[in-house]
Order: structure tokens, then C-alpha cells, then sequence
């Protein structure tokens, strides 16, 4: 509302001037004749020259320069399958020309005028490129004459930067300013105001000419090409051999060095619509022009996400923001700053909360923010400090290891989140990360906690007066995943109050307090967790009654053999030779990990007699080697796999819903089980007794069995798991019928896709299954997924299925009416990937 309000009393107090008409056309060069000669200089050789790009709009010829048509046919190949560019392609194959940006919907409008088939070849596709250019010489004579004609202030003074950027950003470009200088020098414009026709006209053929880059980001682009280069070899158009390229599987890694670790997403986005030409059979080498090309469509991408936020701040549209709200642009865009954190990064970048900031000016603070991924200098530190304690001497960090070292320094995370952040990391898949990526894995960590802080402070209204009770505050961190003492508690709430965020009259707490509050703990806590491996409460005293069960005179320590005994049910096999010896080295290294968590010495025992806190460290071991394979397990399935991380996200809620279903299912069977018997005929005294002692046998087992370690050790490494039959009820519940024949092959796919049969699939089994039904379409499952969705109004209007359901975005299952020129007057459904 404030913003809304600012915007409508300054718009109301702007004089504007008559709006006028300006027409133009493109049929000669003529009218830019008192401009300097435009440059036939080039950045590549298959780059085109300022005078190439100029000629595309003055020129309609007839035909197509050659310069021109080598470009097209290097994106006619990339996206292009088997000599045949799908329809649904053009868009792609434009945006990768520098086409003046055009919707989806008339690029393919255009495409349809072009022949009545749903694919094109390359001549066609020559033909299609004429009649765009013929369709963006329009669009661009259109927009020129908008922007010309638009309404201005009355003390409206031309520059040059301001007027080519504001006209860039009306076709839907986002533009730097520096960027921007250089190309009105580039194309010869440094004395002019960029306010005629002809002018903006050449500047657009310049800013093309670069693909919109200063001469220092060429030159860096060439030294990232350079740099990922690779000798020659065999490329499927004849004019690509004598051109410098790099492998396909370069691209990404080169890019990423291009945009840093924060450009990761948009560049998934970007390599996701050129996979086909990456990976699999089709993979085309990547030449520099390429590259330049895929710079240029990332900075776009990065641009536009950081403009969106810009505009939404500029509530009076002068193309300024405040340096207070600063804070807020970089909120959305992955960076929520602390009040430490915010200050000092104002401090560095030499940044005011009271300076008029325009969008250059915001975005070098957004790259300010990125090269400190967000953090003090402090936090900085104490994190490389943490990644150096956990990587080896190349000083990479194993992706394995990112659980144990989050512990180290507070977070109590699952391995489905690291895994979901390592994947958004470990863009290059090697299996480990240098100490950029974690510190951006410790960004996405530091999104997370800030989100459920917010979430458990707002919803118990920390900020009311008399809300803030010591025990109250005590609570609401323990929502928020800590477990203060109360030592560690008031010495957190003293740092606040001492820095004004804690009101203890009429206790009330700011969340800047509350965040103090929870970052003193989440840093305090695990110096007394790793005495106890990092365990919670209720997991340590499990552990502490199966030793107790040994120490029945309290001695504080039990024997050698009452430790085997207690290990004798799990698989680490004590009652052989080879299986003890094991055993003791594990307790040793069991008992060097309490030595180092400072443990004292008295409380970590030596020999034969074993003490408490060594026994936990000796669980933590064997549950973190679970969890290592749980771990390589879940990695390897993903990239078995061919879904997308939105896919496997949905496929997961599948799974746990089949988890929970089963659950509720064998509990029913439990109650059922344990219901009271029907009275039968009358035993005997001696039959009565002699079932009573079995009753009473049968629970001492079981309570001894519930003792051990192996039976803690056994829900410490619990997972969760659905039978085959749970996947037959839902492909029934989809509506697909599942023969005798049909129900075998499953069953014997769930046993091949399971790594422990007999108990079910866990999760990457059940997504391989999933992967494996989807791609081979078992029992129609496509077709029976789609009409589900569509028989209960869940598609979107493009009629596309929405995303986020049970058994919603297949994406696999889409299907289209495709024409062919060997079908003409045949509509045929093709699966798009089983085609």
C-alpha cells in the first residue's frame, strides 16, 4: 500500500508534454547517413560485424548472407533431431540468434505459416528465418516509433545511456551501463544522444554485434574457452571443423565459471534446453561463437531475475531505489541478510541507506553480497575453518562428509537435505566440493534456518509484550531444532539484552534477538553435542538403557564380553575371530572420537572395561556408515534416472504417502491382532500356567531384545520402505489393470530394483521403478496418469498437467497430434520421449 501510494503522488506530480508521432521505415540506409560508417569489425569469425547486424534491418533481399546462414545453421544443428527442428524448438533456436525477443506463441505461429508439418528441415528453416525477419523489422519499427513518441517531463534532458537502456528494456532486454558505453563507442555513437531513429537502430545492431558484452567480459569469455578447449574432432557440419570448440560436456562447467556458483539455477534451466545436443547420442561440440552465444542467454537470465525484484521496489518508476531497500532486493534473490551482515557489507561496498541507487549500482551490491556469499567476515572464517577440518589435503570436501561437518558446527539436517543442496551445488557431479561450493552450500543452509526461525518466531509472537518468557523463548527454539540448557539459555538471552533486542520488564523479543539468540545456541550446543556424537535426548537414553541393562551395580563401565553381548544381534558378527577384531578397532576408534570431543579421560575407559560415551560414539560410527550408503546409494538412482529434480521432488511426496499408507495399514492389522480373543473352552489349571510361563518367557526375550545395542542401532538406521503391493493399489487407484502376467514382471522388477527384496523398495528403488514404468509405459501407466489428472480439472490452461501433484507432472506423459508428411491426413498421439 505505501509503495502504491508513493507511486501515485509522484506520478501525479509530474508534468508530462504532448505525446507526438514518429513513423519510420527500414526500405534503405539512407537516413543514417550522417552517421561515421558503421564497423565491419567481429568479435569471432562467425560473429557478425556491426555493418552485418545493421544490414539485417535495412536489407530484404531476397536471400540470406552467407555470414548469417552459417550462424543459423550452427543453431539449426543444436537444436535440431535427426536433420528436423520440432516446431516447439523455434523459440529456442531465436533466442539463440539474438532475434529481437518475441513470444513463444508467434514465433510458432510463424512456423506454421513457414509449411503444414510439424517439424522443419533446414530449408525450411531458412524459409522461416525470412519471414521473422521480415515479422521482427516490424517489431522493431514499431517499438522505435513507441519509445520515440512516448510521454516525457518537461525538463526532460537526453543521455545517450539512459535513453538506449530505458528502449532496451521496452523489448524486454535488461542492460548494464557500462556494457552499454562500450557498445555506443563500438558502434560510433559516443557523441550522439541516441534519440533519432536511426541512432537507436545502429545502436541495436552494435549492442547485437557483442551480444551486449564490454571487450574485458569478451576477453575473459575467451580465456574461459580457452581454458576448457579440447583437440579436435569430428563435428557434423563440414564449415564447423576449422573452428576452435570444446566439448559438449565443457559447456556447463565453462559457463558456470562465466557466472559464478549463483548462476547455478538459471544455468540448469539453460543446459536443460540444449541436453539433446549435450549428452546421449546426438552431442555436438560447442565452438566459441556458441559459447559467446550461451554467455550471453545466462547474463540475460541473471539480469532479468535481478530487474524483476529492481521494478518491484521502484514503486515511482525513476529507475531508483533507496540504499535501505537494498536489503529487500536481495532478499528474494537468495541472500536474507542479518543486521551484522548487512552492515558490514554496506561498510565494504561503501554503501549508504540514504543514497539513490540505481540498477547498476544494485546489482554490483548484489555481486558485492555473492563474493561474500552473504556472510561476516567472521562467519567466513569460522566456516573455512570448519571445511578445513573435514577436507582432504587437495582441499576438496567428499559430498559424504557434508552431514558429519554440518553436525560439527549445529545443523541437524536429514540426508534427503543435504542431498537436495549438494545436487544444487555439485554442479559438475564429481563428488565433492572445493571451499567456494560449500560456502554456497552454507548460504542455502543459512535460507533454510532463517525460514524455519521466521516461521516458530512468528507464529508464537515473540514480539508481544510478555510473550518472551524465558521458558517461552526455550520452547520456541526447541520448534526451531535446539535444545538448550538452561546455562546456555540465559547466557543467549544476556547477549541480548546487552545489545537492546531483549525487553526483560515486559519480556519481549525482537527477531533480530530471536536470531542472536538461536544463532548463540546452534553454535554453544554442539560443543556438548559431540560428547554425545551429535545424538538427541531420547536416542541417547535408548542408548543409555542398553548399556544400563549391563551395568546392573552402576560401576559406570561394563565388561569386554557384556559389550559383544550387547552387539551379538546386529551384522558385525562377534562370535568369530575376524568379526571381534573388528570390533575392538572400532571401539578404539570410537574411543580416540570421545578423546577428541573432549571427553575426559576418566569417561573414556581403556582395556576391557567399556564406558558410556566411547559406546556411543562406537553406534555413531556404524549409523554414519549407513547413512554414507544411504547416501551413494540415493546419488547413484538420481543419476540413473532420467527425471527432473521438480519430478524426483514429486515422485518423493508419492513415496512418502505409500510409506505412510502402508504404516497405517500393518497398524490396523496390529490392533486387529491384539483384540481380545473369543472365550473359548476352559483350560486346566496346569494348561493355564503353562501358557502364563510361555507369556511370560516370550516378553523377557523380547524385552532383552529391545536391550541391545544392535535393536538401537536398528531404529537409528531405520528406512522407510513400501512393498510391490502397495505400488499395485496405486497404479489400480490411476485406473490401469494389472494382469496376472503384468503383476509377475512387476513383482520381479521391484525384487531387481530393491536392495533388500524381501523388505520392499526404499526410496531410490522406488524411483528407478518409477523410471523404469514411466519409460516403458507398463500397463499404459502414461495414459492412466493423464486422464486421472484431467478427470479431476488439474490441468493448467495450456493444458499441461500442474505441477506438485501425487500423481500429477509426468512429464513423460504429455502427448501431442503430430503431423507428418508421411502421415498428412493422420492425427497420431506421440509419446514425446518413447518416440
Amino acid at each position: 500500500d505505501r509503495l502504491m501510494e508513493k507511486r501515485a503522488t509522484l506520478n501525479d506530480s509530474k508534468k508530462k508534454v504532448k505525446r507526438r508521432t514518429v513513423t519510420m521505415n527500414f526500405q534503405s540506409a539512407g537516413e543514417a547517413s550522417n552517421l561515421p560508417p558503421a564497423s565491419w569489425e567481429k568479435v569471432n569469425s562467425a560473429c557478425p560485424s556491426v555493418q552485418d547486424a545493421l544490414d539485417r534491418y535495412y536489407m530484404n533481399t531476397g536471400f540470406i548472407p552467407a555470414h548469417e546462414l552459417g550462424r543459423m545453421r550452427i543453431a539449426f544443428h543444436r537444436f535440431s533431431e535427426e536433420n528436423d527442428l520440432y516446431r516447439g524448438q523455434v523459440h529456442e533456436v531465436l533466442t539463440h540468434l539474438c532475434y529481437v525477443p518475441v513470444s513463444e506463441d508467434k514465433a510458432t505461429a510463424i512456423a506454421k505459416d513457414t509449411n503444414e508439418f510439424s517439424t522443419l528441415d533446414f530449408q525450411d528453416f531458412c524459409d522461416f528465418c525470412e519471414r521473422y525477419q521480415n515479422y521482427e523489422r516490424e517489431v522493431v519499427r514499431v517499438k522505435i516509433e513507441e519509445w520515440m513518441s512516448r510521454e516525457k517531463d518537461e525538463d526532460y534532458e537526453p543521455d545517450a545511456v539512459t535513453e538506449v537502456q530505458g528502449f532496451l528494456k521496452s523489448m524486454g532486454i535488461i542492460s548494464l551501463k557500462d556494457a552499454v558505453e562500450e557498445v555506443l563507442e563500438l558502434g560510433g555513437l559516443k557523441d550522439y544522444t541516441c534519440t533519432k531513429p536511426e541512432e537507436l537502430l545502429r545502436f541495436l545492431a552494435a549492442y547485437r554485434a557483442v551480444e551486449g558484452f564490454t571487450k574485458e567480459d569478451i576477453e575473459r569469455i575467451k580465456r574461459i574457452f580457452a581454458a576448457c578447449e579440447a583437440e579436435p574432432q569430428p563435428k557434423t557440419a563440414q564449415e564447423m571443423r576449422t573452428e576452435r570448440h570444446i566439448k559438449a560436456s565443457q559447456l556447463g562447467p565453462g559457463l558456470l565459471k562465466f557466472g559464478g556458483l549463483y548462476c547455478a539455477e538459471h544455468l540448469r534451466e539453460l543446459v536443460d534446453k540444449m541436453e539433446e545436443s549435450l549428452e546421449g547420442d546426438k552431442i555436438i561440440p560447442v565452438q566459441f561463437y556458441e559459447f559467446l552465444v550461451c554467455c550471453r542467454r545466462l547474463k540475460d537470465m541473471m539480469l532479468t531475475a535481478a530487474a524483476e525484484e529492481f521494478d518491484n521496489l521502484d514503486a515511482d518508476e525513476d529507475g531508483l531505489i533507496e540504499g535501505e531497500e537494498l536489503r529487500e532486493f536481495c532478499k528474494p534473490l537468495g541472500f536474507t541478510l542479518s543486521s551484522a551482515e548487512w552492515e558490514e557489507l554496506l561498510e565494504e561496498q561503501g554503501v549508504s541507506v540514504d543514497d539513490d541507487i540505481d540498477f547498476q549500482a544494485a546489482w554490483n551490491f548484489l555481486q558485492g553480497v555473492q563474493a561474500k556469499n552473504g556472510f561476516t567476515q567472521e562467519e567466513q572464517d569460522e566456516l573455512i575453518e570448519a571445511f578445513n577440518r573435514f577436507s582432504d589435503s587437495t582441499g576438496e570436501l567428499q559430498n559424504l562428509k557434508v552431514q558429519d561437518l554440518l553436525k560439527w558446527i549445529g545443523f541437524q539436517t536429514s540426508v534427503e537435505d543435504v542431498q537436495s543442496m549438494v545436487r544444487r551445488v555439485d554442479f559438475n557431479h564429481n563428488k565433492t566440493m572445493d571451499i567456494h561450493e560449500f560456502l554456497r552450500l552454507m548460504r542455502l543452509q543459512r535460507e533454510a534456518t532463517l525460514s524455519a526461525y521466521s516461521t516458530a518466531y512468528g507464529r508464537n509472537r515473540l514480539y508481544a509484550r510478555n510473550a518472551a518468557i524465558s521458558s517461552e523463548v526455550n520452547r520456541v527454539l526447541e520448534i526451531a531444532g535446539h535444545q538448550p540448557n538452561v546455562l546456555i539459555l540465559n547466557q543467549a538471552l544476556k547477549l541480548v539484552k546487552d545489545s537492546g533486542d531483549y525487553d526483560e520488564e515486559q519480556p519481549s523479543l525482537s527477531f533480530e534477538g530471536f536470531l542472536k539468540v538461536a544463532d548463540y545456541c546452534r553454535k554453544t550446543i554442539p560443543k556438548e553435542n559431540r560428547k554425545f556424537a551429535h545424538f538427541n535426548l531420547q536416542e541417547i537414553e535408548q542408548l543409555r538403557t542398553s548399556f544400563n541393562s549391563q551395568d546392573t551395580d552402576k560401576k559406570g563401565w561394563i565388561s569386554m564380553g557384556s559389550f559383544l553381548w550387547l552387539l551379538n544381534d546386529t551384522d558385525m558378527q562377534v562370535n568369530t575371530v575376524n568379526g571381534r577384531a573388528r570390533t575392538y578397532e572400532q571401539l578404539q576408534r570410537a574411543r580416540e572420537a570421545a578423546l577428541e570431543a573432549s571427553v575426559p579421560m576418566s569417561e573414556v575407559g581403556s582395556g576391557s572395561q567399556v564406558r558410556f560415551l566411547p559406546v556411543v560414539h562406537f553406534v555413531y560410527e556404524s549409523v554414519k556408515n549407513h547413512n554414507d550408503a544411504v547416501f551413494h546409494r540415493e546419488d547413484e538412482a538420481l543419476k540413473a534416472v532420467e527425471f527432473s529434480s521438480e519430478e524426483v521432488g514429486q515422485f518423493r511426496e508419492l513415496f512418502g504417502a505409500l510409506v505412510q499408507q502402508h504404516k497405517e495399514e500393518l497398524q490396523a492389522a496390529s490392533d486387529k491382532a491384539n483384540e481380545a480373543p473369543k472365550v473359548g473352552r476352559r483350560l486346566s489349571a496346569v494348561q493355564a500356567a503353562q501358557v502364563l510361563a510361555e507369556a511370560e518367557e516370550n516378553m523377557r526375550l523380547q524385552k532383552e531384545r529391545e536391550l541391545t545395542l544392535g535393536n538401537v542401532i536398528r531404529k537409528l538406521t531405520s528406512v522407510d520402505r513400501v512393498p510391490g503391493t502397495e505400488v499395485v493399489k496405486m497404479m489400480a487407484m490411476m485406473g490401469v489393470k494389472i494382469s496376472a502376467p503384468l503383476r509377475q514382471e512387476l513383482m520381479e522388477r521391484t525384487a531387481q530394483f530393491s536392495d533388500v527384496p524381501e523388505d520392499g523398495l526404499d526410496f531410490p528403488g522406488f524411483l528407478q521403478l518409477m523410471n523404469w514404468m514411466v519409460r516403458s509405459n507398463f500397463g499404459n501407466i502414461n495414459g492412466a496418469a493423464e486422464k486421472t489428472v484431467k478427470s479431476k480439472g488439474l490441468m493448467d490452461k495450456s493444458g499441461r498437467l500442474q505441477a506438485g501433484l501425487v500423481f500429477g507432472k509426468f512429464g513423460h506423459m504429455d502427448t501431442v497430434a503430430v503431423r507428418t508428411r508421411r502421415t498428412l491426413n493422420q492425427d497420431i498421439p506421440i509419446d514425446l520421449d518413447m518416440e
